[in-house]
């Protein structure tokens, strides 16, 4: 960033942006310039506060509201008015920029990195660096409230994708939390209620309109020698199988030779929608 010819380079990119833009009738207001993800010792920090500096210059000539991560407030000051995307877990980051005079986005990655598997199974896609985000981590929080926290954002990196089926295996249904909790910070909603609103009527709009989403496998229970199995949606099927052949549908607990079974597996079949297979070593 260093060689001149990169900033006019991104300074052409930008205009013809804004002006495609204003062709549209839509004329932007917002520039996200990215900001992180620097390899360490790529820059020297005054050459990296050239390269950001130039960057806003040819915002500021089209009158544009820098918007980055929050890695660029090393490098923006509260005066830029720069929005900055707070992708740390818990409140402490994104309550400092705030308290700066950053406009903050929350994007925290344990509640919304969507990209992340569902939970620790070997079928299941995605990342886990910063945990599992199941249906209910986007709504399962408290967001951080102040005033200079202009909204939530779910992310979604295309890397990990390797069809558009998965996509929406990744967003459907955790989505509907970062909706809730976004368009109504203190929901009514218990989680019970959240769940039953999810699999009851959201998930059948889904499923009307040809969509894919993620169901979540079923839980398997012994005490002695006496089997239960449980589901989070009232309806749908439950199969089980005790010898990897011959799958049963489950409508009540049940007993089994602790001596012969081995191995118990499960899965939940909802709205065209099979979910991955609980496996329980004995």
């Amino acid at each position: 960033v260093s060689n001149p010819y990169a900033i006019e380079f991104i300074d052409k990119v930008i205009t013809e942006i804004v002006k495609m833009h204003e062709e549209a009738g839509c004329p932007m207001e917002i520039f996200n310039i990215g900001g992180d993800e620097v390899p360490a010792g790529s820059l020297t920090k005054e050459e990296h506060q050239a390269y950001i500096d130039a960057v806003i210059e040819i915002l500021n000539r089209y009158h544009l509201q820098p918007m980055g991560w929050e890695e660029i407030t090393h490098f923006c000051a509260p005066e830029t008015r720069a929005i900055c995307y707070s992708w740390h877990n818990g409140d402490a980051k994104p309550r400092e920029m705030a308290e700066a005079g950053y406009p903050v986005v929350l994007a925290a990655a344990n509640h919304l990195y969507f990209d992340f598997a569902y939970c620790k199974h070997h079928e299941e896609k995605g990342l886990d660096w910063g945990g599992f985000t199941d249906e209910y981590r986007a709504f399962d929080w408290q967001p951080l409230e102040h005033a200079n926290v202009v909204g939530m954002n779910g992310q979604l990196w295309a890397e990990v994708l390797r069809s558009f089926s998965q996509a929406e295996w990744q967003l459907f249904p955790k989505t509907f939390g970062l909706s809730e909790r976004s368009w109504n910070m203190h929901s009514p909603l218990s989680l019970a209620q959240y769940n039953d609103l999810v699999y009851t009527y959201a998930l059948r709009d889904l499923h009307q309109g040809g969509h894919t989403f993620h169901l979540q496998q079923p839980g398997i229970h012994v005490e002695g020698d006496m089997v239960s199995i449980n589901r989070v949606m009232q309806d749908g099927k439950t199969l089980y199988t005790l010898d990897d052949e011959t799958w049963n549908e489950y409508t009540e607990p049940f007993m089994i030779d602790t001596a012969a079974v081995k191995t118990i597996k499960a899965k939940v079949q909802y709205l065209g929608q099979e979910s991955n297979t609980t496996w329980l070593w004995r």
